[in-house]
């Protein structure tokens, strides 16, 4: 059949497109039959002669027909993208561990998961390849020399200390460019040890989506409770506790117990001390009611001495656990003699609230703990405080509205003001009148007259309330609150602070023991007001922009006016000097480097720090080496711990003498341990492989189990199959110069042969 379509023919497979179309047919035959009667009509030939001649006439027409008719071979071929299934798999530590029921380990299942994988599919789906991958902390490519088997890697145990699945599923889109990835075959235990992530594994997952590259992730390890998995785990436990001698100290934990219910588990809490006997100050027996339970603890202890401990809590179970290494965990306790303690109250986050606090925490002398109650949390107002005010020695209430207090709050308040602690009482808009403590069970607290006005939200300022503008204060009498120098330096020093950004009016002073103004405006307005309540003192300041002091480059002065403050409110007249070492985490694994901060108190006196200084590394009471420390700022230096190549308790001590003799020394302990996150929870992490799954999920991600993988490859096998594209190939006479060419050449041969043939033959 020729079909006859946009002047071209297809017949079969093969089609024709006539130059100038099929109307030059006409034309083109009477010149190729009037040129052929030319020849034949030629005398003064032999027969022989007269043939050759109309057989190469014959032969250029035949070529020169041929190109008008530019004949064409169309082929229809069926073509697959290529590309390429990464296929990650574990080799983290953790793979070494039970995989569930069966005795085989996570890393025996992933080998016999690849077993399969290679024996479906010889790593070609289509036109796509399967490429292995291993990772832990890190994405590498499978060696190439052992594909496709892998023998030689999983016949060694799996050895990675950290898994980081995040970066896993970021990199091997970068690793896998030819052919260019399109899916993931992820086999693991979704167990994410590297922490905090830099990479959520979810959001990776996501991203993978958005480029429909699927993950497919294969799920090896205990899965909830038809998990046999026996595991006790102690979790949750702080890495440093600062504590005050004879003050109480609550420690925290978790019991995390898998596969143990029914079973007592004992808790003992051990404290450590060099050169005394160890003490166990708490112990308690619980009891899983579920195969997989957390069951949060809180023990009490009084710790009687000033000095450096080492707290281990233990879980003993009498069942065979899969791993160890997460009974016992091991935390340092700072007690201090005649620290200062302070609860800070917070109804709104500003600025002084995060100069003031760091003024007074970068002493030695002062512990914080801030309590933020917002405004916008009002529906749950009022609220009880949720930490035994007996453990605190200053309380420090700061813009926040007196309805956030209940009645019990109030009172306990009362009662600890009364029995000796002291409070500090800080300006804002809903501070005093404005935050309505005149109608407050904290009234007779106050050093100054409360009116009864309730508390208005959403109330426009009030100026009989507030003072709006700039407000210079200035010191009316010598205390030791106010005294930053001796005089006449002090009154200049008040002079150059930096004015406050308004303040509140306070009220008339009450007929109370203590009353005084320390602090006023230029209009002579009260800015700080001592008082007394039973054994405890009170100050009522009005401002809330000291922290314009340190803008202002009077950093100094901030820092020693609200020392001074809160060690006058705990009867106490100075600050002590010295170093304090401090390290961001206090229990390392092995090789770390971790920093060690030195930081300098001059005390009440400012004294600078010492010129001559030691410092000593030691491991369980040897001397290991001398390292030195770089200056980073004033009152601070930094050094960089090496050589933490053996496990144990490791000690950085510090010594130095200043220019008058005075001896200073200061010293920090750590634990190095030879252990890896992977074994410290046995549990397979389901919940984060379906996060990785329903992140993927646009893209077809799926959680399958090992024995699923062959559906899983089919799967892939008809996604390959929808890639499939049908394709017409044309190839057309005269499209490509060569065939062109080709054609002109053997119609000029021709015609020159016939030429050179007449020309002998004497022919026209």
């Amino acid at each position: 059949m020729i079909e006859v379509l946009n002047n071209s023919m297809m017949l079969g497979q093969f089609s024709v497109e006539p130059v100038f179309g099929w109307l030059a047919v006409i034309p083109l035959a009477l010149v190729m039959l009037a040129s052929l009667w030319l020849t034949l009509s030629s005398t003064g030939l032999s027969l022989r002669a007269r043939w050759l001649l109309v057989l190469l006439r014959f032969l250029a027409m035949l070529l020169l027909l041929i190109g008008w008719l530019r004949p064409a071979l169309v082929t229809q071929r069926e073509n697959q993208s290529a590309g390429a299934i990464a296929v990650l798999i574990d080799r983290s530590q953790s793979m070494g561990l039970a995989s569930d029921v069966s005795d085989r380990s996570r890393w025996e299942v992933e080998r016999e998961v690849w077993q399969a994988i290679v024996a479906a599919t010889d790593l070609k789906i289509g036109q796509m390849l399967l490429v292995p991958y291993f990772y832990d902390g890190q994405l590498v490519a499978a060696p190439a020399d052992e594909l496709p088997q892998l023998d030689k890697t999983f016949s060694k145990p799996p050895t990675g200390r950290v898994t980081d699945l995040g970066n896993a599923l970021a990199k091997i889109g970068q690793l896998q460019l030819d052919p260019p990835l399109r899916g993931v075959i992820l086999l693991g235990d979704g167990t994410q040890t590297l922490i905090p992530a830099p990479i959520d594994p979810s959001i990776a997952a996501r991203q993978m989506a958005q480029l429909d590259q699927p993950v497919l992730l294969v799920g090896i390890g205990p899965r909830g409770e038809k998990s046999q998995v026996k595991d006790v785990a102690i979790e949750g436990v702080p890495e440093l506790f600062t504590a005050f001698v004879k003050k109480e100290l609550k420690i925290p934990l978790v019991v995390n117990a898998q596969g143990v219910q029914g079973v007592p588990i004992e808790i003992e809490l051990t404290l450590r001390a060099s050169g005394k006997p160890d003490q166990i100050v708490g112990s308690r027996e619980v009891v899983a009611t579920k195969p997989s339970q957390k069951m949060p603890l809180e023990f009490t202890i009084v710790l009687p001495d000033e000095g450096e401990y080492l707290l281990e809590a233990n879980a003993r179970v009498a069942a065979r656990e899969e791993s160890m290494a997460n009974n016992q965990t091991l935390s340092f306790v700072t007690v201090r003699e005649g620290g200062v303690r302070i609860l800070y109250l917070a109804g709104q986050p500003l600025p002084e609230q995060k100069f003031l606090r760091r003024s007074l925490e970068e002493s030695q002398d002062f512990a914080t703990q801030f309590q933020m109650w917002p405004e916008r949390e009002r529906s749950r107002w009022p609220m009880d405080l949720a930490v035994d005010l007996d453990q605190f020695d200053v309380l420090i209430i700061d813009d926040l509205a007196a309805e956030a207090l209940s009645d019990s709050t109030a009172r306990e308040i009362l009662a600890s003001v009364r029995r000796g602690a002291g409070i500090l009482f800080m300006g804002g808009y809903r501070s005093f009148d404005a935050g309505g403590y005149g109608r407050s069970p904290l009234a007779p607290l106050f050093p100054v007259e409360l009116s009864k006005k309730a508390h208005v939200w959403d109330a426009p300022i009030d100026p009989e309330l507030q003072i709006l503008g700039d407000v210079l204060l200035r010191p009316t009498r010598p205390h030791p609150i106010t005294t930053l120098a001796p005089e006449p330096d002090n009154t200049r020093i008040w002079e150059k602070l930096k004015p406050l950004q308004g303040m509140n009016r306070l009220g008339e002073l009450t007929r109370s023991p203590g009353v005084q103004v320390l602090l006023e405006g230029p209009e002579h307005d009260p800015a700080l007001v001592t008082g007394e309540f039973g054994k405890g003192r009170v100050l009522a300041f009005a401002g809330d922009s000291t922290w314009r002091w340190c803008l202002a480059g009077q950093t100094k002065a901030h820092q020693q006016f609200w020392r001074q403050a809160v060690l006058w409110l705990v009867r106490r007249d100075s600050l002590h000097e010295g170093f304090r070492l401090q390290l961001e985490r206090r229990r390392l694994q092995l090789d770390e480097t971790p920093n060690l901060v030195i930081d300098w108190f001059g005390g009440s006196e400012g004294k600078p720090m010492p010129d001559e200084i030691k410092l000593e590394l030691s491991r369980d009471g040897q001397w290991l080496q001398n390292f030195s420390s770089t200056s980073i700022d004033d009152g601070e230096r930094q050094a960089t711990l090496t050589g933490l190549s053996t496990p144990g308790l490791y000690r950085a001590a510090l010594s130095a003498t200043a220019s008058d003799g005075q001896t200073y020394q200061a010293e920090i302990a750590f634990i190095v341990r030879d252990e890896s996150r992977e074994l410290m929870q046995p549990a397979a992490d389901w919940q984060m492989m379906n996060n990785i799954v329903a992140a993927n999920q646009a893209a077809g991600g799926q959680l399958i189990l090992p024995e699923e993988i062959g559906v899983a490859l089919d799967w892939l096998r008809e996604r390959q199959k929808a890639t499939q594209v049908t394709t017409l190939e044309k190839r057309r006479l005269g499209d490509r110069a060569w065939d062109a060419w080709l054609v002109l050449v053997l119609f000029c041969v021709l015609m020159s042969c016939e030429w050179g043939l007449r020309k002998s033959w004497q022919l026209p």
